[in-house]
């Protein structure tokens, strides 16, 4: 479905911006008749949430700032002549930057509102935790029937970005959970992030756990970087010395597969490359098995597969021994697996 030009600049523009992951889906029109779409499902994501706001352009006179819709519930504002909108008064459908302008001065508002309304919860945990924490520039704050949500960005050095969302139950004066908001490209590694993070002792409150967290979080996100360069290089010893795959990840580095004779190879890369050694998945183009899917009982034959592991390993090797360990092993691995 396409949008009427002069609304494509400004969502693409707003789509664009770095600090919030923006989406736009169910784009519609507003009649029938219209040629082209003049309204679309604005997703934000928002203290572990998305906010979903439908921004409603006039196709009648699309120089004319938006509506937005927001869910039904929504208690935030009953109509925006009631807050402060800068960007409306400012309005140019002619500017790329001003749908950005005008949904981040929503935004604004937005956390005002649930700010107000954390400061009002009537429980000890809460108030505590948010009478040290209130001032951070970047904090936003949730408050729903049920709970109180915090969410807490790290100052991180470019490009990285990360967050602790805190989620308290005011009813118990208890915080109930607390995880880590990451960047999609980070999430492959969340489990290895958090592994190396301090856990919140009891009682412990988040003003003095969260600068221990983020000196834990930079040096495990550094060591994710070396490891992604160590990859590379293993990557680039690899092609050389033994032949370029048919496929790999270049952006990660966590995965190659190629074809040796009759037999499919894929090496997956550790998120603690060198320290751990690669692994071998092999899949074979000839030798089929037959099972029986369980939701159907239709018989399907597949290939057959083996996950292999290197015996020996030492993380000091150079990369051309490195690469040099894992040819040799998968020489034999190979022999081994056609025989049977």
């Amino acid at each position: 479905m396409q949008l009427y030009p002069q609304i494509v600049p400004q969502l693409e523009f707003l789509l664009s911006y770095q600090k919030i992951r923006f989406v736009a889906t169910n784009f519609e029109k507003s009649h029938p008749s219209a040629p082209f779409c003049d309204r679309f499902l604005l997703e934000i994501p928002y203290c572990g949430k998305k906010l979903k706001w439908m921004i409603l352009y006039n196709s009648d006179a699309l120089h004319l700032a938006p509506d937005v819709l927001l869910p039904d519930g929504e208690e935030f504002i009953a109509n925006l002549s009631s807050i402060s909108m800068p960007a409306l008064g400012q309005w140019d459908i002619t500017n790329q930057s001003d749908l950005l302008a005008f949904i981040l001065d929503l935004l604004s508002n937005y956390k005002e509102y649930h700010k107000c309304k954390v400061a009002t919860v009537p429980s000890e945990r809460v108030q505590f935790e948010f009478n040290t924490l209130c001032e951070e520039s970047d904090a936003s704050f949730l408050a729903e029937e049920d709970r109180v949500v915090f969410h807490l960005p790290f100052a991180l050095p470019e490009p990285h970005q990360a967050a602790v969302v805190a989620e308290f139950r005011p009813q118990e004066d208890r915080l109930s959970s607390l995880n880590l908001d990451f960047p999609e490209h980070i999430m492959p590694f969340r489990r290895h992030i958090t592994a190396k993070l301090p856990r919140l002792q009891q009682n412990e409150c988040l003003a003095n756990y969260l600068p221990q967290a983020r000196t834990s979080l930079i040096r495990a996100l550094n060591e994710l970087e070396r490891s992604r360069k160590a990859r590379a290089a293993f990557f680039r010893c690899f092609a050389q010395h033994i032949g370029r795959p048919l496929e790999s990840d270049t952006k990660d580095f966590r995965k190659m597969m190629f074809f040796a004779k009759d037999t499919f190879v894929f090496v997956i890369m550790s998120a603690q490359f060198p320290e751990q050694p690669p692994s071998i998945v092999l899949q074979s183009c000839t030798q089929l098995y037959t099972t029986r899917n369980e939701e159907t009982g239709a018989l399907e034959r597949n290939p057959r597969t083996k996950s292999l592991s290197l015996a020996r390993w030492n993380a000091q090797w150079t990369m051309e021994e490195m690469v040099q360990r894992v040819r040799s092993e998968l020489v034999h691995f190979l022999k081994e697996f056609r025989a049977k």
